[in-house]
């Protein structure tokens, strides 16, 4: 059992790497070998955080809830939002600069018709959005397990 939780995880962490993954894939399309040095090591890293914060959490609510219970879903649910939030800020202010100033990337990227047509920029107000509504859904996770800790 111990195994297959560590497969799990496993898989999500790689999952969570995705976007990192495909970024170096369309850098090195590109030729912008610089935005792999430097986008590599600080993305794996924040990834990695994430993650280890994705496992604590769900790890935490299934030990007090169980895996089937509306909290799981909750703690679930604001993990992945908060998530999503700060890498879409990640790529708006650190990564999307740096692809404006390479100029073979940016170009891929804006190609129409490309496989690798894409936007890489949104308002703030998206990723700021996603945010509030995970900090609201772990906000009202860590109330309930405080609250049942009392009893």
């Amino acid at each position: 059992m111990m195994w297959a939780k560590i497969g799990g995880y496993g898989g999500a962490t790689v999952g969570m790497l995705g976007w990192l993954i495909g970024l170096l894939i369309v850098a090195a399309k590109a030729d912008a070998p610089q935005i792999a040095w430097q986008v590599a090591p600080a993305g794996v890293l924040l990834t990695l955080a994430l993650a280890a914060l994705l496992v604590i959490t769900l790890e935490s609510v299934i030990e007090r809830f169980g895996a089937a219970s509306l909290w799981f879903q909750v703690a679930l649910w604001g993990l992945v939002t908060t998530c999503m939030g700060l890498l879409m800020l990640l790529l708006n202010h650190w990564v999307a600069p740096l692809i404006d100033r390479t100029p073979g990337l940016q170009r891929l990227l804006a190609e129409p018709g490309s496989l690798y047509q894409s936007t890489y920029r949104t308002a703030d107000a998206v990723p700021v959005a996603l945010l509030a509504a995970g900090f609201v859904l772990l906000g009202a996770v860590a109330w309930r397990m405080l609250a049942s800790a009392k009893r």
